[in-house]
């Protein structure tokens, strides 16, 4: 019944009072003026005004930029505690989170609640779902850093229940400006003692910062130097006593960007350094773990682009040190053995694009990567690809894109939710990289004087050299502990559909979208789900705004994931065994979950400019999520079994205070 009011409310609405009006000889063309806060355009990214993110809920009362993303179209939902970002039933390590083109490292905080992005200090958000170009071999999402200065000193400030936040943009000169974005989080002030999730209560907070000097010389000239920075931390204690989970996070990014202009094209160069710490840290009566990681990549990249040409080239130097595991107890300290990798990637691509005739186009590129490590392993590819683009004009557009990608930055761990016993691994002699052979077909048009967009995608992608780890977090305790002797090879196949209609004109926009989806993975000959497979999903979004009033709303509907369940227990020499079931063999119940904001305006002036009230309610519905299973011990008499890891907290209601200057 949602969806069918839903469906009728989009289609019920009638058209915005703005309308733009084209006059060609006789003919008048009416169009309204578009007022969503996206744009899906066929055979283009998908673009993202984050100004207006805040007319949908939110957890804090405030926007986030990837949590909005996992509202798109073949992106699927996560969970509360699910930092993960899957494009197409790709992994998480898969998908480029970048800022103008340079990556990010550890994009979402720990539990997955929150980016490390600030929305307003961002300019917009591009989001690619088949194919960015760059080095990996999934979807992308590229905030984009702020490229004017402004008239005057202007700025946003927010605050929440769980956190502040505030953005000053600052003229330095008639050509120059300083954007300075701070956030803090205070979460256990307010809800400390609901911050619960099962039998752990747990203490979290977070930071984030960003700072961009953007200066402009001449008309052809652009320079952009930004700084970026999130860090925080999460203690976990039992209830019942015994033992305490700390997991710290930190990443920071350095970036220096220039742009030229020609009258016959334009060149983008960006010089950079990415970087990412991990830590957790487990506390038992009997003994003490550690287990730190890093990573880190430095680069230079080139963009040129002139008529049907296009350029890049790219050169970057990743340093890894994956989880260096410290056992202490009463009798003895040990250390794992230091696996710290380090590699060289080159890449150089050209593509050329062809009209064929007025409403046919083909693009055609061809890249070249080598790879170095310090182990001595070499390898060289040629990646090409296609994609051909027919304006059919009233019978919509459609595209056909196919090639391959290569990718040799690996993620896995224990966990497959963001959490700091997550680590990267770099292709070497013992590790070849990994690739994807990719096809898509997509459609869409624009309909009724361009209120209503409708697309249809398919997909199938074929993945080569996968990787799994299938350790615990007991197997830290083995003395002889190395990280290859945990990681299995495989590949895998994803596959599916993605329905979408839009509404983006007139006072009510939004959208609805269901993705129809399969992520297997094949290791040691037997083929199941990945971890984060979603087969059905239904999101639907959508936002009235009116005079002072906004009000927004999200409904998520979606399968459970899979997960790999202990079916029995048993002691052995003081040691706990379980008897596991096929991996991935069952599922959660299904996710649910209905988010609804009000917004009031005191004042408010055509170009945003304004302040008031948000008023959301995060799980309107109070459906009991489950998040995760794990073993838990009963009594003793039962032993152990395995059970839901649900969050305290059912309904999460915020009041937040904006103003925009």
């Amino acid at each position: 019944m949602r969806l069918l009011f839903l469906i009728g409310l989009l289609l019920a609405q009638q058209p915005d009072s703005v309308q733009i009006q084209e006059k060609l000889d006789s003919t008048v063309l009416m169009s309204e003026r578009h007022s969503s806060m996206l744009e899906i355009r066929p055979a283009m990214p998908i673009s993202v005004n984050t100004d207006l993110l805040r007319r949908i809920p939110s957890i804090t009362g405030t926007p986030d930029p990837i949590r909005f993303v996992k509202l798109l179209p073949g992106v699927e939902t996560g969970s509360e505690l699910d930092a993960g970002l899957h494009i197409l039933g790709t992994e998480n390590s898969h998908s480029l989170v970048s800022v103008d083109g340079v990556p990010i490292y550890g994009s979402t905080h720990i539990l997955g609640l929150f980016s490390t992005f600030i929305s307003s200090h961002f300019e917009g958000m591009n989001f690619y779902p088949f194919s960015s170009g760059a080095n990996r071999i999934g979807g992308a999402v590229d905030m984009q850093l702020p490229g004017r200065v402004p008239g005057k000193f202007r700025g946003q400030l927010s605050a929440s229940l769980f956190e502040a936040e505030g953005t000053l943009d600052i003229p330095t000169g008639r050509n120059s400006a300083l954007f300075v974005s701070a956030r803090r989080s205070y979460i256990n002030l307010l809800y400390g003692s609901f911050l619960r999730l099962d039998v752990f209560s747990f203490k979290y907070g977070f930071t984030d910062g960003n700072i961009t000097w953007y200066w402009e010389p001449g008309k052809n000239d652009r320079f952009w130097a930004d700084f970026m920075m999130g860090g925080d931390n999460i203690d976990f204690q039992s209830s019942r006593g015994g033992y305490s989970l700390k997991f710290d996070w930190m990443n920071y990014k350095g970036s220096v960007h220039h742009r030229h202009k020609w009258d016959w094209g334009e060149l983008r160069q960006r010089l950079y350094y990415s970087h990412l710490d991990l830590a957790f840290d487990f506390n038992h009566d009997i003994y003490d773990m550690y287990v730190p990681s890093v990573f880190g990549t430095a680069g230079y990249s080139a963009t040129i682009s002139a008529g049907r040409w296009e350029g890049e080239a790219r050169v970057e130097w990743h340093h890894s040190r994956p989880q260096q595991t410290q056992v202490r107890n009463k009798d003895l300290s040990q250390m794992a053995a230091d696996e710290s990798q380090s590699a060289l990637e080159a890449s150089a691509k050209v593509q050329y694009t062809l009209p064929i005739t007025p409403s046919l186009e083909l693009s055609a590129s061809l890249k070249g990567i080598w790879w170095h490590s310090a182990d001595g392993a070499n390898y060289p590819a040629l990646i090409p690809q296609l994609r051909l683009v027919w304006d059919a004009r009233h019978a919509g557009k459609f595209e056909l894109l196919g090639g391959m990608e290569r990718q040799n930055l690996f993620q896995t761990g224990v966990s497959s939710i963001g959490l700091p016993i997550e680590f990267w691994y770099l292709s070497g002699k013992d590790l070849e990289p990994q690739g994807s052979y990719h096809a898509s077909a997509s459609w869409g048009r624009n309909f009724l004087s361009d209120r209503y967009s409708v697309s249809v995608s398919a997909f199938y992608r074929h993945l080569t050299g996968q990787l799994d780890y299938s350790g615990t977090l007991l197997d830290y305790l083995d003395p002889d502990y190395t990280t290859s002797k945990y990681l299995l090879h495989g590949f895998g196949r994803n596959f599916g559909l993605c329905l979408t209609l839009h509404k983006q004109a007139g006072d009510f926009t939004g959208w609805v979208n269901y993705t129809l989806a399969r992520s297997l993975r094949t290791f040691d000959g037997v083929t199941y789900p990945s971890g984060h497979e979603r087969i059905h999903e239904f999101n639907a979004v959508g936002n009235y705004s009116r005079g002072r009033w906004d009000f927004g709303g999200i409904f998520v509907l979606a399968s459970g994931t899979p997960y790999t369940a202990a079916e029995s227990f048993y002691m052995t020499g003081g040691t706990l065994v379980a008897e596991m079931s096929p991996r991935n063999y069952y599922r959660l119940k299904p996710y649910m979950r209905l988010d609804l904001s009000v917004s009031y305006y005191f004042h408010r002036q055509p170009d945003g400019r304004g302040n008031g009230l948000t008023v959301a309610l995060y799980n309107a519905l109070g459906y009991k999520n489950v998040m995760f299973l794990m073993p838990k011990k009963v009594n003793e008499k039962h032993g152990f079994s395995y059970g839901p890891m649900t969050l305290y907290i059912r309904w999460l209601p915020s009041i937040s205070y904006f103003h925009k200057f």
